[in-house]
């Protein structure tokens, strides 16, 4: 609503610019107009540039391991050929933490990063994108996972379980599945 009244600012701001581009400059005009209307200009400016809205980035983890019984080529396999994954980043700890840049950090050989959009419309977002953290020990283990999404509420309750059911449904038992789509 606010952009809209932004946006209705700048037809007078057009008026204005032609009438100002069409006066002479003999014209004579009272110093009583000119710093009014400046002043005018100016706050409209402010609130033009200011008065804009957005969608809050929520962000909901889930503190519930998954194991999936599949080496970490067949994970990557499933991961990429899953159509509604758009995948971002996957890369090793290792990788994305060498220890010549990051002395101080602690990596696992065995651990990865998985960051992607699943193509899934929740509150006003067209995709959710996810985070994952997983390690590969004769098996894919997901230690960690965090859905941001758009929505101009903070999570409720209803919110945290309707996304740990999306991801559950949406990741989880595709790349458990032997063909997902």
């Amino acid at each position: 609503m606010t952009d809209l009244v932004a946006l209705s600012v700048l037809p007078v701001s057009y008026v204005f610019y032609i009438r100002k581009a069409n006066q002479s400059l003999n014209d004579f005009q009272p110093v009583f107009f000119k710093r009014p209307a400046t002043s005018g200009i100016v706050l409209v400016s402010i609130f033009a540039f200011t008065a804009t809205s957005h969608e809050e980035d929520r962000k909901i983890s889930i503190d519930k391991k998954y194991e999936l019984d599949m080496n970490i080529a067949e994970f990557e396999n499933r991961v990429k050929n899953t159509k509604s994954f758009e995948i971002l980043k996957f890369e090793k700890e290792t990788e994305a933490f060498p220890s010549n840049q990051y002395p101080n950090v602690k990596t696992d050989p065995n651990g990865y990063y998985l960051f992607f959009d699943l193509q899934e419309e929740y509150c006003e977002s067209k995709k959710l994108r996810i985070f994952i953290s997983l390690k590969f020990e004769n098996k894919v283990v997901i230690n960690s996972s965090n859905l941001d999404y758009w929505c101009p509420n903070p999570p409720s309750d209803e919110d945290k379980q309707n996304v740990n059911a999306i991801f559950e449904r949406e990741v989880i038992e595709k790349l458990r599945q032997n063909n997902p789509q």
